[in-house]
C-alpha cells in the first residue's frame, strides 16, 4: 500500500494516526520507503521507532531520488 498526506493536511497528525492504528495489526514488523529529503517524514517515523536500514539507489522519480528504508520491528511485549 501507498500512503501520503497532502500538503496543506500535514502537520494535523494524521500521518500520526494511520502509524499508530497500523500498528494494532498482528505483525512482526513494518518497512517502509520514504523520500531521502522528506525530512519530516524520516522524523516521524523516527519518533514511532522506525529505524533507517538502508537506501534504495533511484527508487524515485520526477525528480530522480533515493529511498531510506526505515522498518519498526515489534516485540511481544509491546
Amino acid at each position: 500500500s501507498e500512503m501520503c498526506i497532502r500538503d496543506r493536511y500535514r502537520r494535523l497528525g494524521i500521518a500520526r494516526a494511520l502509524l499508530a492504528r497500523s500498528f494494532e495489526n498482528d505483525m512482526d514488523f513494518i518497512t517502509l520507503e520514504v523520500r531521502q529529503s522528506n525530512f519530516a517524514a524520516i522524523a516521524l517515523y523516527e519518533k514511532s521507532g522506525f529505524e533507517n536500514i538502508g537506501v534504495r539507489p533511484h527508487f524515485y522519480s520526477d525528480p530522480d531520488e533515493n529511498a531510506v528504508i526505515m522498518t519498526k520491528y515489534f516485540t511481544e511485549n509491546e
